[in-house]
């Protein structure tokens, strides 16, 4: 059993403590102690309970999983009143992206008035740092006590107790804090996992042993540029922010100054997000998907394209192959590199004719398909010396999987060479395991790029690639 002061959510840690509280809040005898404890005992002024839990909007005592709680939730510091300042900011800085600014405020209102959901990603706004720091700085003052800032200090400390008794968490410039690979790592663990049961507050008085889960919404900036740091579009929901107006930001600054963020939170829970459900991934904004693919090498930005897009560019691909080769064929090579291209060239002209049309590759053949991408490549220095193995780690790093043999088998054997397949159109299709027999089979019907061109030429038909 816990003695606890209700109105502090604070324990009293041992008998000369309760004692001591007993005679500042009720009028007993200085030494009657049996008597004081008998009198708050019997008259109700005390409530049995297991341990402190943050539930916000809960009531102070409540019960969860066959324990008793006390709530250090004490209530919202909201208000109806004026937030045209913050809506004048809003406009302004997002005003080439409306609909996404639109959706992150529905999500933080959706967050706010169901704050045990956890929401499995954060917001980030990219761009202009002044006007998104602002922005985000209100959101952090209209929820004050119950949000944190945090920065690269307090992702990197065994201490996770500032995470505690918190709905909306906010790290400004974080650019600094996921340019390093351990703070990144753990700020996308505790975006993603909820679970807080290993963190205990520094002064060891209380854990959260009992697996509490702390459900913040993190909000952070970045500057301009940064944002391909974030580098898991599915965990950042991005939106650039752009440059504001002098006379603007004043008047929201002093908006801020002056206490008024507290209406923003009334406005905030009386949003109406009844047409809202969060998804399980973070949305793909337009800025969102360019840092993602910035990121990228050329070969895993290959691969990001060929599962994304619903079109079959197959045929085209190997057109473009032999048209390149075409022209390095007929080149006066000279140097050693050049001379190395004419001759990769010509394996293109001799491969390609021959090469089937078909939903699965080998990473040799992707390499002959898109012989232009090497010279973008960071590591290549002249043809010949570009590994298999390393096109085939950038497609699997870049999402495109491959076509799975039956029986757990470690691929296909084609030409008496055991090889795997990535699959680049209708994925889908292929997500079931497929066996020797049918491989065979398969590879028999598809036709080669010459037959297909041929076919191509005598009109629209049904295409089996």
């Amino acid at each position: 059993m816990r003695l606890v002061d209700i109105d502090k959510s604070q324990p009293l840690h041992s008998f000369a403590t309760a004692i001591s509280w007993l005679r500042t809040n009720y009028d007993i005898p200085y030494d009657d102690y049996e008597g004081a404890v008998g009198e708050f005992l019997s008259g109700g002024h005390y409530h049995y309970v297991d341990d402190f839990r943050f539930k916000a909007g809960g009531p102070r005592v409540f019960d969860e999983d066959g324990f008793t709680f006390v709530n250090t939730f004490t209530g919202w510091n909201s208000a109806p009143g004026d937030v045209q300042p913050f809506l004048d900011l809003t406009e302004a800085a997002f005003v080439s992206c409306k609909q996404d600014a639109e959706w992150l405020i529905d999500l933080i209102a959706y967050h706010v008035q169901n704050p045990d959901v956890h929401i499995p990603y954060a917001g980030a706004i990219t761009g202009e740092r002044l006007p998104a720091d602002l922005w985000v700085s209100a959101i952090y003052e209209a929820f004050a006590p119950w949000s944190v800032r945090f920065g690269v200090v307090h992702l990197r400390s065994t201490n996770k107790a500032w995470m505690r008794n918190s709905v909306i968490g906010v790290m400004n410039g974080v650019a600094n804090g996921i340019e390093d690979r351990i703070s990144a790592q753990i700020l996308c663990q505790i975006i993603i996992a909820p679970d807080a049961r290993v963190i205990n507050d520094a002064s060891k008085n209380r854990s959260f042993s009992r697996n509490e889960v702390n459900n913040l919404l993190i909000l952070c900036t970045l500057p301009n540029g940064k944002d391909r740091l974030l580098g898991n579009a599915g965990i950042f929901y991005s939106i650039p922010a752009r440059k504001v107006d002098e006379e603007i930001l004043g008047r929201f600054q002093k908006w801020v100054r002056d206490g008024n963020a507290r209406h923003l939170a009334h406005w905030l829970f009386n949003r109406d997000v009844s047409h809202f459900k969060p998804p399980v991934t973070a949305p793909l904004t337009q800025s969102a998907r360019v840092s993602f693919l910035e990121t990228m090498t050329p070969f895993q930005r290959l691969a990001y394209v060929m599962r994304e897009s619903p079109e079959n560019y197959i045929a085209q691909w190997i057109s473009n192959s032999l048209q390149w080769a075409s022209q390095m064929s007929m080149a006066n090579a000279k140097s050693r590199t050049s001379i190395a291209t004419k001759n990769y060239a010509l394996v293109i002209l001799e491969t390609f004719p021959e090469l089937t049309v078909r939903p699965w590759y080998t990473a040799d053949e992707i390499i002959l398909m898109f012989p232009d991408m090497f010279t973008q490549h960071p590591d290549f220095s002249k043809w010949g010396t570009f590994s298999e193995n390393l096109v085939s780690g950038e497609l699997r790093t870049g999402g495109l999987t491959m076509l799975q043999p039956e029986n757990g088998k470690m691929g296909f054997m084609h030409n008496n060479k055991l090889n795997n397949y990535f699959i680049i159109h209708n994925e889908k299709d292929w997500i079931q395991p497929v066996s020797q027999d049918r491989f065979d089979e398969l590879m028999k019907s598809w036709p080669s790029y010459r037959e297909y061109q041929k076919q191509q030429a005598k009109g629209p038909h049904e295409q089996k690639a």
